[in-house]
């Protein structure tokens, strides 16, 4: 603040809001999250404004207020747009999320589609374990039990062991399983 580097303040504080999801302290996370939107906002960085929103959108799919985070994750694939900026794997995935939370599975089905999709054209194979998992949960609530054992197989060897998507995986085969 001392140098007015408005940039590395929007950064900062973007940091403090990640930190405060990942400890689920929702409430000091959005207010972090928007403080920074308004200083990216301001000084015009529109990519770091995008990093905001889908930001802001996980925070609200933690709290499970899935339209508003829908909304925020609406606004980020338009920015991306507007900055030719295609890269949309891990909106698409978060808005894959929303609409299975919300039970609306063509609609989960169709986003995680895409981003599997624009996974396997890319090199960057990050959250793509998670996008597997969200396809083997659909795929297991519409009745696809081959399917889903698939994506839930592939799931787990794309991921690291140690990563959340790893035991959501297995888990899933476990449900198959007992069914």
């Amino acid at each position: 603040k001392k140098i007015h580097f408005t940039k590395g303040i929007a950064k900062s504080l973007n940091q403090f809001g990640n930190d405060y999801l990942g400890s689920a302290n929702y409430n000091i996370a959005l207010d972090c999250y928007f403080q920074s939107l308004r200083l990216n906002e301001k000084i015009g960085d529109i990519r770091r404004v995008s990093v905001n929103y889908n930001n802001i959108a996980l925070v609200y799919l933690a709290q499970e207020d899935y339209k508003t985070a829908l909304s925020y994750l609406y606004k980020l694939v338009e920015i991306r747009k507007k900055l030719n900026n295609n890269d949309f794997r891990l909106a698409y995935a978060n808005i894959g999320k929303a609409y299975f939370k919300m039970t609306q599975l063509d609609s989960a089905l169709l986003y995680y589609q895409r981003s599997y999709e624009l996974y396997n054209s890319s090199v960057d194979k990050f959250q793509l374990s998670g996008v597997l998992n969200g396809l083997g949960d659909v795929h297991s609530k519409l009745g696809n039990i081959e399917l889903a054992f698939t994506c839930y197989k592939m799931s787990i060897a794309a991921a690291d062991p140690g990563s959340i998507y790893f035991a959501e995986s297995y888990y899933g085969l476990a449900k198959l399983f007992k069914q």
